[in-house]
């Protein structure tokens, strides 16, 4: 990532320490887990600012409306980053996602517990949940007919 993109939108947010109970998220990794291009590939050097900001908004959009339907919170750290939270518990986001791979059908969880126990039996809820996030970039096929990229379309027309 350039410095240029780090100064884009660097509207300092109150500096947010993490809780151990918390995960940290750059863009690049939400970009990676919607599926979406990486920064680095969005700014060919004659990208515009306001692109860039707008893509960055657009990218932020459509990460927390997923993961609002996952029971996941998110906190600006920075223009750049954010920190995921349970908004009830690290089950509780099991459980929602659990719904979501459901619905894809490529395999099914018959209990909660199934998916919490998924690898080698030593899973505990949150390294269950953030190795499985990469299912909520399925949400919107299975339960609005639509993709990701889609929603990104949308997000970067509403700016």
């Amino acid at each position: 990532m350039t410095t240029r993109m780090k100064a884009v939108g660097v509207a300092q947010a109150p500096v947010v320490r993490p809780r151990p109970y918390h995960v940290v998220f750059s863009i690049d990794e939400a970009c990676e887990l919607l599926g979406l291009r990486k920064l680095d590939q969005v700014d060919d050097g004659e990208t515009s600012d306001e692109e860039l900001e707008g893509y960055v908004a657009a990218v932020w959009s459509v990460f927390s409306t997923l993961c609002k339907e996952h029971g996941v919170s998110l906190v600006e750290v920075d223009a750049l980053t954010r920190i995921l939270k349970p908004e009830v518990s690290w089950v509780d986001v099991c459980s929602h996602l659990r719904v979501t791979i459901h619905g894809v059908g490529l395999f099914q969880f018959d209990r909660l517990r199934d998916l919490i126990v998924s690898f080698d039996g030593k899973y505990l809820p949150k390294r269950a949940a953030v190795d499985h996030l990469h299912w909520m970039k399925d949400w919107p096929r299975v339960y609005e007919g639509s993709t990701t990229q889609s929603m990104m379309s949308k997000a970067l027309r509403g700016r």
